[in-house]
């Protein structure tokens, strides 16, 4: 009775210490492999013009955030209040700030 105790124990303690190792090491795999998709600002203002964005020499800055639901900077959307026949607003995304801004 003691060994099948001592087994169990043993088997136990062998998938612990395999899950341990799966989950301190499968993090560090990740990210070795992450690449940036668009310039970020310290890649500075040559790099986000030549990627086709706007740069504010004042504030440093380069428009390449996207905007929530999909937008890409300098994109626009209408937006219908109410029904179809309602109110229109146009909408631009604002590149600098990744907001969605009305326009009139």
């Amino acid at each position: 009775m003691f060994g099948g105790s001592t087994k169990q124990f043993l088997a136990s303690l062998g998938l612990g210490f395999g899950l341990a190792v799966m989950t301190f090491t499968a993090p560090m795999t990740d990210n070795a492999h992450a690449a940036p998709t668009q310039p970020t600002v310290s890649q500075g203002q040559e790099s986000c013009e030549n990627h086709g964005y706007m740069w504010d020499s004042k504030k440093k800055l380069c428009a390449n955030r996207p905007c929530v639901n999909g937008g890409q900077p300098g994109d626009t959307k209408d937006v219908h209040y109410g029904n179809a026949k309602g109110p229109t607003v146009t909408f631009w995304c604002d590149g600098f700030t990744g907001k969605w801004v009305p326009i009139q």
